[in-house]
């Protein structure tokens, strides 16, 4: 009653405020949600993908003929008329992802030139090397790659659940880096996170046998996937930390 009886409107107006930014951050986390699953499905869709070979040359013959008795390379698979080739490309993926992320650049150029053209005050940074962001986009580059590598060996579903163990690694980080103080529920999370992990990693390695998914490489992708959260927590804690102190807008 306070709130709304408020003569000035300041509580109102404050609460308004803060419903509205609480419901248009849960947007963001839902359309980002919605759309990785979507770029996940999409990148595994792309492994499946196979072309033949050219000249209706044989798997056998074509590595005879270049490797002799060495095994031959590659994920090749031989037909009656020729071999055909998977698409095992994940650095390939990695580039089209980093050209995606660089539109959003562009877009943010876009905003900025729309919004003087109305003559609207403009949100700027404070004076900064461009270079501070190389750190974080040798590890953005790094640690996409090995989560890309990973996807091609273990289930699309196993990927974007595993990619859940950034929480923790931030979190940690967070603590030691950033001077952040965190709660029980916070902690509560992280255990909840950490016992998810543990049940799709020993799942992926007891049942990877009767899904006809090799368990050596099904784990490896696992690793790599976990292994790539490290990366991603150190770029996030490295990126909060330069964007508070030069107030970078996100899209830039």
């Amino acid at each position: 009653l306070d709130v709304v009886m408020d003569p000035e409107g300041t509580r109102a107006g404050s609460v308004t405020a803060t419903t509205r930014s609480a419901v248009f951050h849960l947007g963001i986390a839902c359309l980002m949600v919605s759309t990785g699953s979507i770029n996940t499905l999409s990148m595994k869709w792309m492994d499946f993908i196979s072309a033949p070979g050219q000249n209706g040359v044989h798997k056998e013959q074509l590595c005879e003929s270049l490797f002799g008795d060495i095994p031959c390379p590659g994920r090749l698979y031989s037909s009656n008329t020729s071999y055909s080739h998977t698409f095992d490309h994940p650095f390939f993926q990695t580039l089209c992802m980093f050209l995606g992320e660089f539109s959003c650049f562009i877009m943010f150029k876009a905003y900025v030139a729309w919004k003087k053209s109305q003559r609207q005050r403009v949100m700027k940074a404070k004076p900064f090397n461009p270079l501070i962001f190389l750190f974080a986009a040798c590890c953005d580059m790094t640690s996409f790659s090995m989560m890309v590598i990973g996807l091609t060996m273990t289930y699309a579903s196993s990927f974007q659940m595993l990619r859940g163990a950034v929480i923790i690694f931030t979190g940690l980080l967070s603590v030691a880096f950033l001077r952040k103080q965190l709660h029980l529920h916070h902690w509560i999370g992280m255990i909840v996170v950490v016992s998810g992990l543990v049940v799709i990693g020993v799942g992926d390695a007891l049942f990877s046998k009767e899904t006809g998914v090799a368990g050596n490489a099904q784990v490896t992708g696992d690793l790599l996937i976990v292994a790539a959260q490290i990366i991603v927590a150190i770029q996030m804690t490295y990126e909060e930390k330069v964007i508070k102190k030069y107030e970078v807008p996100a899209l830039q």
